[in-house]
């Protein structure tokens, strides 16, 4: 799932919507789970945290640089790092960055469970723990 998230300000608003809706249908279209986030009522930071509460694993930020640059910013919810990605092959460059977190995040947890597991050969030492 990634949502696309624009910046506020007052300068060319109705241009970074719009391209956030554009964005939302190509990934939408490439098999992505996508949502764009165009309330007005709250601050950027506060769509931030709530599609994050969510467990939204990218979150796509948008702002007028970008679009001049014809770029996206990602965002990874596990490690916090941001990438920015180029317009062109964005769905895949998301796709494998989605595959990347899954693995990742699929790995860390193997490691927890390998590192939490004891191996116990007599009952006494079973239940002393």
């Amino acid at each position: 799932a990634v949502v696309s998230t624009p910046s506020t300000g007052s300068s060319g608003i109705n241009a970074e919507y719009g391209h956030c809706e554009a964005l939302e249908k190509s990934l939408c279209k490439a098999g992505l789970r996508a949502s764009a986030d165009m309330r007005m009522n709250v601050t950027v930071g506060w769509k931030f945290n709530a599609w994050e509460q969510k467990g939204v694993p990218v979150r796509v930020e948008i702002g007028p640089r970008d679009m001049k640059n014809q770029q996206v910013v990602a965002v990874r919810r596990d490690t916090g790092a941001k990438v920015t990605l180029k317009n062109e092959n964005l769905e895949t460059n998301l796709q494998d960055l989605l595959n990347t977190i899954h693995d990742d995040m699929y790995n860390r947890a193997l490691v927890e469970r390998d590192n939490a597991m004891v191996v116990v050969n007599d009952w006494k030492d079973f239940c002393s723990n």
